[in-house]
């Protein structure tokens, strides 16, 4: 069985000036816990740069919201990984998946997926949905939905993660008026059809109005044995990281 070393974590832009030793600091975390797939949500193109050139070993994949912009808002969703790849690409989490910068209505800004493929033939997805309504959140997942149908290979390894944006999951187990879960709780189910499980890990991944939320998450094979999954203080962000080691069998 071959060990992997998966991390998923919003480096968060705050649409200031980027303070370069928040993406020093992160290589640290990425080369200390020897990640071999590291998935980030909100990284500017500097903040990529810089990272970038302390990872020379990685390969950085996906494009970013609005293209080649260099508008501060305009964040990727990066896969970054050590792992050989056969191919990248980026989707619009919109009725309009291929078309750059497009979004719902709703939608505060673009959302993105970013999948990469690796010669082994696993699937890593990328995502960040919206922060502001459930309604948008869940069409997003049906476009991811429909993505995933159009792979002949149903039950090809994946590994999805990101920040989902579910401000509805309290931590401590309590009651929110931000509305339904049922979308999240159906979505799960829909991936237990693609073989995946997900990963349920004590404790929040930010908090936000005084209340530690579940936002962030991670989907993994069910044939995979998980050997451990936390969640991580990194100090670079808001968010905390999802830091999880499994046993492929392959």
């Amino acid at each position: 069985m071959e060990n992997l070393t998966i991390a998923s974590l919003n480096v968060h832009n705050n649409y200031r000036k980027l303070n370069v030793e928040l993406p020093h600091h992160l290589a640290q975390i990425i080369r200390e816990n020897d990640i071999d797939v590291f998935c980030a949500q909100e990284m500017t193109m500097e903040y990529r740069d810089v990272l970038r050139k302390e990872l020379d070993n990685y390969s950085f994949n996906g494009l970013a919201r609005c293209g080649n912009s260099q508008q501060r808002g305009n964040e990727l969703c990066a896969v970054i990984t050590k792992l050989p790849k056969v191919s990248v690409k980026t989707k619009w989490l919109s009725d309009t998946p291929d078309i750059v910068g497009s979004r719902f209505f709703y939608s505060w800004c673009p959302r993105i997926m970013t999948s990469v493929i690796t010669e082994s033939g696993l699937e890593i997805i990328n995502l960040h949905l919206d922060n502001i309504l459930s309604y948008t959140r869940k069409r997003q997942l049906e476009v991811l939905s429909s993505i995933l149908k159009e792979d002949l290979r149903k039950h090809r390894p994946r590994i999805i993660t990101g920040d989902f944006n579910t401000l509805e999951y309290l931590a401590d187990g309590g009651k929110t008026k931000f509305g339904n879960i049922k979308y999240f709780e159906d979505f799960k189910d829909e991936m237990k059809e693609y073989g995946l499980k997900h990963l349920e890990i004590r404790g929040g991944t930010i908090k936000f109005f005084g209340r530690e939320r579940i936002v962030d998450h991670m989907f993994v094979p069910e044939s995979w044995e998980v050997t451990s999954a936390e969640l991580k203080d990194t100090e670079v962000s808001d968010h905390k990281m999802i830091l999880t080691k499994v046993k492929m069998p392959y």
